[in-house]
């Protein structure tokens, strides 16, 4: 399935600026959240939002790979691999989480960087299947345009 509607969180966007925060470099993790989850600019770490952290038991938060950045005429292309939770599990989210750190040292204290809403309409489902986060092909996570 692909994301939908990614949203950056603001103290990720001022990291990236002053090069407190690498996309390319630093690790991240992506968790997946239910349909209680609201996206809050302001909200800067795992302890904000954890609590709509699903808990289905073939769920568990996946790394990232293949973290990219691109750009052309005002504008940056965030972008990664397909995060692939699961080939045969039953998973049930509304949401998807990007975080900087990884889980095996995953905290309440990892800094939030993207909120990506899975379907703009309802939660989505795999009933012992796939369940897998694409991101857009032409958009990758996240677009950000230079404005005059």
């Amino acid at each position: 399935m692909a994301s939908g509607n990614p949203q950056m969180y603001g103290q990720f966007l001022l990291d990236c600026l002053d090069n407190t925060d690498n996309w390319v470099t630093d690790d991240h993790y992506a968790i997946l959240l239910t349909s209680s989850h609201t996206f809050t600019i302001g909200d800067t770490t795992l302890t904000d939002i954890v609590a709509n952290e699903i808990s289905d038991g073939d769920y568990s938060p996946q790394d990232m790979t293949g973290e990219a950045l691109s750009g052309a005429a005002g504008t940056v292309k965030y972008d990664a691999d397909v995060v692939d939770f699961g080939n045969t599990v039953t998973i049930t989210a509304r949401y998807m989480a990007i975080l900087k750190g990884t889980v095996a040292a995953k905290t309440g204290t990892d800094k939030l960087c993207f909120s990506c809403e899975l379907d703009d309409t309802t939660d989505k489902s795999s009933s012992n299947g796939d369940f897998d986060v694409d991101f857009h092909a032409t958009n990758g996570l996240v677009t950000v345009a230079q404005t005059s």
